[in-house]
């Protein structure tokens, strides 16, 4: 059988996701190209691999066998270039690289242009999503490397951390609390809080400390975006506890203010996961090394507009 490539991996894209519209999504195709490229795998292997049920599509048995195959066929072709790759020690190809929410807008800009400035050979393919779904894409394939918040323990995934992350409280430069060197876990109760969405690993660390804590929440909104968050804290809609990654610049900038909270430390790391004895190409190597040099080294601002820093750690020493 004439087996392309092309043809295999936009059948298994339309197999993983069960439809040709978020496949065609993916892989930056129409909804047409993709049909055409699944009627043309149809016609080499003599069989449908698809069939439709209303709106919905499932693997017919062929489809399923095909699947299978498909998916060695692709990884041993990966192998190949990683190897090729490898005889001339030449860092290039493509990496896959997936970050949830929090990771992807706030550090991941930075790890990039670093590797961009020594790598400038390698293709980036960058997603950006939750926490599970980033897993899934590492477990499936589809990237090489997830960058998440937290851990996420699977058998089939390594995970080690590369970042320590922290918690804070932030309100507005009107707020009661800004004057205030630190406030106890109980004042919080009652306040107006925004959260972000469920099923998000920040919003799981803050509600398991507060309760913890005995704090009654009192939530006023809940948001998926972390800047649209600060955004709503700054005008005043409520008080958050958020990444300090991404609420860095505005506390550098006095237009939110972190409130040490006594007894109340929220730290956690950022973990890269891969799949476990998974083949590491040069550019994964030396994606992974530069992981390393970010845990000792100092491209991260500092706030230094939170003068109450030193008083928030002594407060947290307390516990």
């Amino acid at each position: 059988m004439d087996l392309s490539l092309q043809q295999l991996r936009v059948f298994l894209t339309v197999a993983r996701r069960l439809s040709f519209t978020r496949a065609a999504e993916e892989l930056f195709l129409t909804q047409p190209a993709v049909s055409v490229q699944v009627q043309k795998l149809e016609r080499v292997v003599g069989q449908r691999l698809f069939e439709h049920l209303g709106k919905r599509v499932r693997l017919t048995p062929a489809g399923e066998l095909l699947c299978r195959y498909a998916e060695r066929l692709l990884d041993l072709t990966e192998e190949l270039r990683a190897q090729l790759a490898e005889l001339s020690d030449a860092c290039q190809g493509v990496l896959g690289i997936g970050a949830s929410t929090t990771i992807g807008v706030s550090v991941l800009p930075a790890l990039l242009q670093r590797f961009r400035a020594r790598h400038p050979g390698v293709l980036l393919r960058l997603h950006i999503g939750n926490v599970p779904e980033v897993a899934q894409r590492v477990l499936d394939g589809q990237l090489d490397l997830g960058l998440i918040a937290g851990d996420h323990p699977h058998e089939h995934l390594q995970s080690r951390p590369f970042l320590d992350d922290e918690l804070v409280l932030v309100v507005p430069p009107t707020h009661r609390w800004a004057s205030c060197p630190a406030i106890e876990p109980r004042a919080l109760s009652g306040e107006p809080l925004i959260l972000r969405e469920r099923g998000s690993t920040t919003r799981a660390a803050v509600e398991q400390a507060l309760a913890a804590a005995g704090v009654a929440l009192n939530v006023v909104a809940e948001l998926n975006n972390n800047e649209a968050l600060l955004e709503a804290v700054e005008l005043g809609i409520g008080v958050a506890m958020v990444s300090r990654y991404p609420a860095l610049a505005k506390i550098e900038t006095g237009r939110l203010w972190q409130v040490p909270v006594a007894r109340l430390a929220l730290r956690r790391s950022f973990n890269v996961i891969a799949q476990r004895g998974k083949h590491r190409t040069p550019a994964m190597r030396a994606f992974e090394a530069l992981l390393d040099e970010a845990r000792e080294a100092d491209w991260w601002p500092r706030a230094r507009g939170a003068r109450r820093e030193a008083a928030g750690a002594a407060d947290q020493g307390e516990g």
